[in-house]
């Protein structure tokens, strides 16, 4: 389905990936194995289907949220080998507000529904 972005609505992706990494040492050699670490990011488009700046994208995001993961420090102390992407979600077609918008508040606090439970079982 193509479609053009709508009151700045456009398609937003959840994507999963799988990154390949070593750690390098003071003199950027490698130590020891690689690792992978798994990461969740998100990118959006203006169309249902993903090309390759949309991949491009998406590398970059998972990169930069294994970023914040590790940190900037040691961040900078790994070479990244390989970015496998494992799948890409079609979470829908919204605006970034939309995607935001956060559920209500329940009326009940965590402590009443607890006595609520508590009562039943009684």
């Amino acid at each position: 389905m193509k479609a053009t972005v709508q009151n700045g609505k456009r398609f937003h992706f959840l994507v999963a990936a799988e990154i390949t990494f070593v750690v390098l040492d003071e003199k950027n050699q490698p130590l020891g194995d690689p690792t992978f670490a798994r990461v969740n990011g998100r990118i959006t488009a203006k169309e249902d289907r993903i090309g390759v700046a949309q991949l491009s994208r998406a590398n970059t995001e998972v990169q930069m949220v294994l970023k914040s993961k590790m940190g900037d420090e040691a961040f900078a102390q790994i070479q990244i080998i390989d970015v496998v992407f494992q799948n890409f979600m079609l979470l829908g077609f919204m605006t970034e507000e939309e995607f935001q918008k956060r559920p209500l508040a329940s009326k009940k606090t965590a402590l009443e529904l607890i006595k609520s439970a508590e009562a039943t079982l009684q």
